[in-house]
């Protein structure tokens, strides 16, 4: 099957083939999941949540840990706030270190105090790290194999399978992102994915929590929000995502961010 590309991570120094984020927070569910190559690594520090990744729901609370696969649509939601830490590790690192990650499916809820240290030492590795020094990248570097190998070890199978759910949740996306400056109908997207518009009906909801016609208006809605931004019109913006009568546009636009779109112009 062929892989829809979502997100493409950029590793700016190639001896820290990384991306750590020591505290993100999310306090909403205003985004469609997002999906990569690479294997991502999330730890709970705060505040509660829940996160949607591939057909499963599942809580996130303070001390856990969870594991995305590579190519499995997911993202993070909270009723109020969660607050975690995220490291991205790029295959490479993997692969250089003799971690087969294309053969690897690793489980995805972790509840495991030493795990959260491994983990923690990583996050004080990079705020030890000095400028031009060699040891301080060693040490990030030591501390991620650490984390990667505990996990290897206990919390990993051999036997990766594609579940085609996944691709055609991905494919979909991948449609309404490509033609978003269309009026986007749910007919055409299921032609394009190969399955009955009612197979793929179900399969959206369950892997994003929301109808294909909702995450699409988001998807065109959100690139709106970028364009006016960036400091184009706002009839403007609206007619290069799709949208030729503005006050529709207006009106679905405050359904995803409870403003107006004038609102975000510079």
């Amino acid at each position: 099957m062929q892989v829809y590309t979502y997100e493409n991570h950029v590793m700016k120094d190639p001896l820290l083939p990384f991306i750590f984020y020591r505290q993100h927070i999310v306090s909403v569910c205003n985004h469609t999941p997002n999906w990569h190559t690479n294997m991502e690594l999330l730890y709970c520090i705060g505040g509660e949540g829940f996160i949607r990744c591939g057909a499963m729901v599942t809580d996130f609370r303070p001390g856990d840990i969870f594991v995305v696969n590579p190519d499995v649509p997911h993202n993070i939601c909270s009723n109020s706030e969660v607050r975690y830490r995220c490291l991205i590790v790029d295959n490479s690192f993997c692969i250089e270190n003799g971690i087969p990650i294309d053969q690897l499916v690793f489980q995805s809820s972790i509840q495991d105090a030493a795990l959260c240290k491994l983990f923690e030492a990583v996050a004080q590795a990079y705020e030890q790290k000095e400028p031009e020094d060699f040891r301080s990248v060693l040490n990030i570097r030591q501390a991620v194999l650490t984390l990667l190998t505990a996990l290897c070890r206990d919390y990993a199978t051999i036997g990766k399978k594609e579940d085609p759910s996944n691709e055609y949740v991905r494919k979909a996306i991948s449609y309404i992102r490509q033609n978003m400056n269309t009026n986007i109908k749910l007919d055409e997207v299921s032609d394009y994915v190969g399955i009955s518009k009612h197979h793929l009906s179900r399969l959206f909801k369950t892997y994003t929590g929301n109808s294909l016609i909702y995450t699409a208006n988001l998807i065109r809605c959100t690139e709106a929000r970028h364009l006016i931004e960036g400091g184009m019109r706002v009839c403007e913006a609206a007619v290069a995502c799709g949208y030729d009568n503005l006050s529709y546009f207006t009106r679905i636009f405050r359904k995803y961010f409870q403003d107006n779109p004038s609102h975000f112009k510079i």
